[in-house]
């Protein structure tokens, strides 16, 4: 609605590792909002069809998603080889089914003695988003997140997925681990009887019960042949003498706007939420009376309407910034963003010494600054460049997902921001790169590391693993200048110049083939090495 075409782009196949026969090239077409989108991918949109936006992409073939109050979205996907996954989807978030220009299979990519789990979503690659839980072979289906409702307290938090080949719903109470979730999957529902038993819906009902789809068949005919009625069963899961009896709205639409706006149903709560907006600051003191309830996602729900109730919801939202707790401060945030704030411009002042400069300096919580720097994915370079190289300053070599939002926030200046941080850092010794600092190099892959790396993996003085890291960030580079870097490194013996054998000959099959590099590996006489 708003213009912007989108672009996807997936593998030119026929549903295996063929080639299609007439497949539509668009490896170097990108979207209109001047990003390149590939595979399955997950997009919100307004109700009117406006403000589109991709939040995550790479996927197979996803079927379940699921957002809570607090604006996390969880989703699952299968897998080719029995690697299904569980996952929390950071914005934007790549998980490496196919290669980042949409043209391979991960199955060309896959490394040497590296596991398929890893391998199917790219875990060992820069620029790909932690997978999450991932389990054996499986058709993982609808998803749904309990906050409130009907069942015992315990059950509030509550992740559930449709497994209908397993014949399972699986269950996770997910919690917050450095700034991704830590999954531990049980088995929530399965049938005594499995067979005839394929879970493929969840959800939250309006009265607070669970709803659960299944079908008694996952076969499907073959193509000509006739489709046969399927059958299948609606459960309802609520406590034993659990009556559904929907309450009546009450007068008033603002009243009625916090009744809907509080239901355990997700596709309720919109409405209400649209209301309280439109009322504006009429509608102040009855979100107040939601901030102030005892259950925490009730509260939730009622920070998104701030921002629009005019000047004091605003500042009431921006209050929730100094919050002791890191979820509310994550949530004020993610509202204020949503609603159009601005935090690089005017609106970067709003509190003493600067916003942006408040999150990467004072902010405790690593998923609070992971959620700050993501939102300068979009600002100009120049503009972005140091804040983005000192959130980059407390990253953790343990933290991927802190890392991956990081360098998303780098794109088109990531040679600026090395640089900077570089600087910032202190770091001015090849040899003496602190971990974190190879990690942030890995990921950005900036040109004006290649001589810093090449020194890394030529040197001795350096265990092997730090020194294959090294390649690797060269074989990840963008700039074409480091084959030569890679063949210097290739000719020195043991595992350090094997690997950049491996990944010369790779690239030279997959995103260098233009170069047609195999005569020069045999001029310097690579390839007799490795045969």
């Amino acid at each position: 609605k708003n213009g912007v075409n989108f672009v996807i782009k997936g593998l030119p196949t026929d549903g295996g590792l063929e080639k299609a026969e007439n497949p539509r090239d668009l490896a170097n077409q990108t979207s209109g909002d001047g990003k390149a989108w590939v595979g399955g991918f997950a997009a919100s949109v307004n109700p009117d069809g406006s403000r589109v936006r991709i939040v995550g992409h790479g996927f197979n073939h996803s079927v379940g998603q699921a957002i809570t109050s607090f604006g996390d979205m969880f989703q699952n996907d299968q897998s080719d080889t029995g690697s299904c996954r569980i996952t929390w989807l950071m914005e934007g978030g790549f998980l490496g089914f196919c290669s980042p220009n949409g043209r391979r299979p991960w199955q060309i990519d896959q490394r040497p003695d590296q596991p398929e789990s890893d391998a199917e979503w790219r875990q060992w690659d820069p620029g790909t988003l932690p997978a999450g839980d991932t389990y054996d072979s499986g058709s993982p289906r609808g998803m749904c997140f309990y906050e409130n409702g009907s069942l015992p307290e315990r059950y509030a938090g509550l992740l559930a997925s449709c497994d209908a080949e397993r014949g399972e719903v699986f269950g996770y109470f997910p919690v917050t681990k450095n700034s991704n979730f830590k999954l531990e999957r049980f088995s929530l529902l399965k049938s005594r009887t499995p067979e005839g038993f394929h879970p493929i819906d969840i959800l939250v009902g309006a009265d607070g019960a669970l709803y659960l789809a299944t079908t008694n068949t996952l076969k499907n005919p073959l193509s000509g042949e006739k489709r046969l009625a399927r059958a299948g069963t609606i459960y309802r899961v609520a406590p034993k003498g659990f009556r559904s009896t929907p309450k009546p709205l009450p007068a008033g639409s603002i009243k009625r706007a916090v009744t809907l706006l509080s239901s355990p149903a997700q596709n309720v709560r919109l409405s209400g939420l649209e209301i309280l907006r439109a009322a504006g600051e009429n509608a102040l003191p009855a979100v107040r009376g939601m901030l102030g309830h005892y259950d925490g996602y009730l509260q939730a729900r009622a920070v998104w309407a701030l921002p629009y109730l005019g000047a004091e919801g605003k500042r009431l939202a921006r209050g929730l910034l100094e919050s002791s707790d890191a979820s509310t401060r994550l949530l004020a945030f993610r509202s204020l963003r949503s609603a159009g704030e601005d935090f690089l411009g005017g609106g970067a002042m709003l509190l003493p010494g600067g916003l942006l400069s408040k999150f990467y300096a004072d902010e405790p919580s690593p998923a609070v600054r992971r959620e700050v720097v993501l939102s300068l994915r979009d600002a100009n370079p120049q503009q972005k460049a140091t804040s983005v190289s000192y959130f980059l300053r407390r990253c953790s070599a343990s933290d991927p997902t802190y890392l991956e939002a990081c360098g998303l926030a780098s794109e088109g200046a990531e040679d600026l921001i090395w640089s900077r941080l570089k600087t910032l850092a202190g770091v001015s010794v090849a040899l003496e790169w602190p971990e974190a600092f190879a990690k942030i190099t890995w990921r950005l892959r900036p040109t004006t590391a290649i001589l810093d790396l090449r020194k890394r993996a030529l040197s001795e003085s350096l265990s092997d693993d730090a020194r294959i890291t090294a390649v690797e960030t060269l074989a990840f580079s963008r700039d074409v200048e480091v084959v030569r870097t890679l063949i210097e490194i290739a000719k020195i013996k043991g595992p350090v110049g094997k690997e950049a054998r491996r990944w010369l000959f790779h690239l030279s099959g997959t995103r260098w083939s233009d170069l047609n590099l195999i005569p020069l590996l045999k001029a310097h006489g690579i390839v007799e090495q490795e045969n």
